[in-house]
């Protein structure tokens, strides 16, 4: 369940993976090596969504 804080969406590790086309357990394997920055909510692991919006960007490439 994504939460709202301080104008900040917080999405934990099954909606991070559906944002990225991934399952929740390749979040759980990869995320420090992707260097995502983990939030901990109530136990739970949580991403902001504006970061990994941004880590995709990043990985994206325009073909040409």
């Amino acid at each position: 369940m994504a939460i709202l804080i301080e104008k900040e969406i917080y999405l934990n590790v099954a909606e991070a993976g559906a944002l990225i086309d991934r399952s929740k357990n390749t979040i759980y394997n990869r995320y420090k090596k992707w260097d995502w920055k983990a939030y901990k909510y109530d136990g739970a692991i949580m991403f902001k969504q504006k970061e990994l919006e941004q880590w995709l960007k990043d990985r994206v490439k325009l073909k040409q």
